[in-house]
Parts: structure tokens; sequence; C-alpha cells
């Protein structure tokens, strides 16, 4: 989970994408056998300033806008603060959670915020 608002977000991505990437193939095995990685960032601020609650990333030409360059490497930032209502009911109020608001609860919240609880008072 990513709390503060830093400069070097996308550098972050991108770092933690190669490494996930670096240990997928062993030497002397063909590339098609690289395996999809995903980076998921949860972020309590909205890193674009767009009012998205997700940002997806992709590569594709910058010029035609249309040819997808498919790495295989997805990137979902999420934003806790975004103004989307289009997600399904658990990430909202997953993201809700984040800011410190429980909208249902009973569910799988509440059984998170169990589990958290259980972790802290355990002393790891």
């Amino acid at each position: 989970m990513q709390t503060t608002k830093t400069n070097d977000l996308e550098q972050r991505m991108l770092y933690y994408a190669m490494n996930l990437n670096r240990f997928t193939l062993r030497t002397g095995q063909s590339y098609s056998k690289l395996k999809s990685s995903y980076v998921v960032f949860l972020c309590t601020f909205d890193p674009y300033d767009q009012g998205e609650s997700v940002y997806d990333f992709a590569y594709f030409d910058k010029r035609t806008r249309s040819i997808e360059f498919k790495t295989g490497t997805h990137v979902k930032v999420f934003n806790s603060k975004g103004n989307d209502h289009d997600l399904n009911r658990k990430m909202r109020d997953f993201l809700d959670y984040m800011n410190g608001i429980i909208n249902h609860p009973e569910g799988y919240i509440a059984s998170l915020q169990k589990d958290i609880d259980q972790y802290v008072n355990s002393g790891k």
C-alpha cells in the first residue's frame, strides 16, 4: 500500500515488474515462456489527479495509439479517493476501507479487519 505521494511511483512499478519477470525464465529458455506479471499499487491518494479509482496501464505505440506492445506486464494502480462508481461493490468497499470507512460491517471487510487485528496482536 502506498500512502505517500512521491515522484518516482512509475519507476517503482517498473522495478517491481522487472524483478517479477527476472525470475520467470531459466537460462536458455525461450522468451515465449515468460509468464505474465501483475504489479498492483493500492494508493490512499490519487497519483495522477484524474479522479479515477483505477488506472490500468498498457504499452501502446505512441503514434497510432492502436498497436499494443504485448509484454505480458500488467500494472494497475488503485486510488482509494477515486470518484468512480463503476467498480464492483467489493472493490469499492475495499477502497473505502483503506480510507477508514466500513460500508457493510459484515462480510469480507469484517473478516479482513479480524485477520489484521489478529496479526497485529500476535506480535509478528
